[in-house]
C-alpha cells in the first residue's frame, strides 16, 4: 500500500503521468490532493482530500514542497518525489532546505539527480515520470 499526495488534481503532466501509470499497476493505492480539479483522465483508485492523510497508516509520497513540508509537519512516513525543482522559484531558502534535508529525495530523472545531490543531498533513487514498473518497488 502507498499514497501519493498531489497538491493539485488538475490537467497537468503531473496529475496525468501518476494516474495513467498506477492504472497498470495492481495493488492498493491512493491519490491525496489539496486542490481538485478534473483530471484529464479516469483513476483505478481512490482520489481522497488531504485531511485523510492523518489516517493513512502506509508510506505517502508527495509531489511538491507544499506537500512534502504537510509529511514532515505531521509526521507522516514517505518521501519527496521531487518531480520539479520549485525551490528554484522560492524565496523562501530556510523552509525549503529544512523540507530537503528532511524529507527522503525521489528524483524524475537523472539530471534532476545530479542537481538535487549538489545542491541538497543524494535522492535515493530515480522514478522517470511516475514509471510503473518502478512505483511497486518504493518501500520504507
Amino acid at each position: 500500500m502507498l499514497g501519493f499526495y498531489l497538491n493539485d488534481i488538475n490537467l497537468d503532466s503531473k496529475t496525468y503521468n501518476l494516474i495513467e501509470n498506477l492504472n497498470k499497476l495492481e495493488g492498493n493505492y491512493s491519490i491525496f490532493y489539496n486542490n481538485y480539479f478534473i483530471p484529464s483522465n479516469k483513476s483505478s483508485y481512490p482520489i481522497l482530500p488531504s485531511l485523510y492523510t492523518y489516517n493513512f497508516k502506509y508510506p505517502i509520497v508527495a509531489t511538491c514542497l507544499r506537500t512534502a513540508e504537510h509529511l514532515l509537519k505531521n509526521n507522516l512516513r514517505g518521501y519527496f518525489y521531487v518531480y520539479d525543482l520549485e525551490w528554484i522559484h522560492s524565496q523562501d531558502f530556510t523552509k525549503n532546505s529544512h523540507i530537503y534535508r528532511n524529507s527522503k529525495l525521489i528524483a524524475r530523472n537523472e539530471e534532476h539527480f545530479n542537481i538535487i545531490k549538489k545542491t541538497w543531498k543524494t535522492p535515493i533513487s530515480i522514478l522517470e515520470d511516475f514509471n510503473y514498473e518502478k512505483i511497486s518497488k518504493i518501500t520504507i
